[in-house]
């Protein structure tokens, strides 16, 4: 009894401690929001800048080609971008893919040091570990003050890029070497 009693107060003292969690992490740290999460993160803020009468651009396949285009408005259903002279393409979110979505939100995070972060955040929920550091390390530019946000996101880069980098490992076939 004595022993359980001991066991008991041990396991309360590391969850306590921040020490164990699900799957053996910390409970303190950080697990990417869901996809659909991310982009409705992405789609408040690219509200938010459009609100703000701030002009911008991004680089988006469109017709299969990736160019830059200006930003003409967003809702949450659709993004319209102009394209050749003046017309303008509605273009529905779920019919862009997630680099279009990462490159539209760099775009019109307007280097806010927290907007930015969500858009690591996006890239991150995506398993695009490239773009989520990218878009890190313009975050800790645009704001200093990022301080645990910043250092737990790239505790959780640091192991996307692991997991990437196993999983694309080549296998040696025998007699191939």
């Amino acid at each position: 009894m004595k022993n359980l009693l001991l066991a008991g107060v041990l396991l309360l003292a590391i969850a306590r401690s921040g020490q164990a969690g699900e799957q053996g992490a910390p409970y303190s740290a950080y697990v990417p929001p869901d996809k659909d999460a991310a982009l409705t993160a992405i789609k408040t803020h690219a509200l938010a800048a459009q609100k703000s009468g701030a002009k911008c651009s991004a680089w988006l396949t469109v017709f299969g080609a990736k160019q830059k285009y200006q930003i003409e408005s967003v809702d949450d259903k659709n993004v319209s971008i102009k394209v050749g002279d003046g017309n303008v393409l509605i273009q529905p979110w779920a019919k862009l893919s997630a680099e279009d979505i990462g490159s539209l939100a760099k775009s019109m995070s307007l280097e806010n040091g927290r907007w930015l972060l969500a858009v690591a955040d996006y890239h991150l929920a995506n398993d695009d570990a490239a773009h989520a550091e990218e878009l890190l390390t313009l975050a800790v530019n645009a704001d200093a003050n990022l301080g645990s946000e910043m250092s737990k996101r790239m505790a959780f880069l640091q192991k996307l890029k692991a997991k990437t980098t196993v999983e694309t490992l080549p296998i040696s076939q025998p007699g191939l070497a």
